[in-house]
């Protein structure tokens, strides 16, 4: 992976927004859909973010998203974009403050791989953590390992704001 695959960067609106969800649903886990492109040097970019939806359910331990408004909001964003906005991966929380993809993580970032109609080889996860009423985001890249069937592991991209 070249450097440039590592980089990922925000737009500030939806990194207001998602860190936002974040802490409106805090303790709870709470997370979405990050949007956005590969620019023709491969870094990514995250234009736009999508909340759980109003029908999701939060845990302490979890979350479950309502897919149905974020597949329909996600067809909006693609539309409207002119088709150049599209899915790169998802972000949750992790209220307990620990930033690292957990196990259970590492097999949604595998399983998105590996989901053809998702077409994202690696696909990328940003895990919100919270303490004392801060939040701050980590993305991670999944990337599959060449030679095994194995897992595959996790990168952390350096993550940086741009303002629109």
């Amino acid at each position: 992976m070249n450097s440039n695959a590592r980089t990922c960067w925000i737009s500030e609106r939806a990194r207001f927004s998602l860190l936002s969800k974040a802490l409106e649903w805090h303790p709870l886990e709470t997370g979405g859909l990050l949007v956005g492109y590969t620019d023709p040097h491969g870094a990514l970019v995250v234009a736009d973010v999508i909340g759980p939806g109003q029908a999701a359910a939060h845990k302490s331990h979890g979350f479950v998203p309502d897919h149905g408004h974020q597949q329909a909001r996600l067809a909006e964003l693609y539309h409207r974009s002119g088709r150049t906005l599209t899915y790169l991966g998802d972000w949750h929380t992790h209220p307990n403050g620990n930033r690292y993809p957990s196990p259970r993580d590492k097999r949604v970032l595998r399983r998105i791989a590996r989901t053809k109609s998702a077409r994202l080889g690696q696909p990328i996860m940003g895990v919100v953590t919270i303490d004392d009423d801060t939040a701050e985001l980590a993305i991670w890249r999944y990337v599959p390992y060449r030679w095994t069937s194995l897992l595959g592991q996790v990168a952390v991209c350096t993550v940086t704001t741009y303002t629109e």
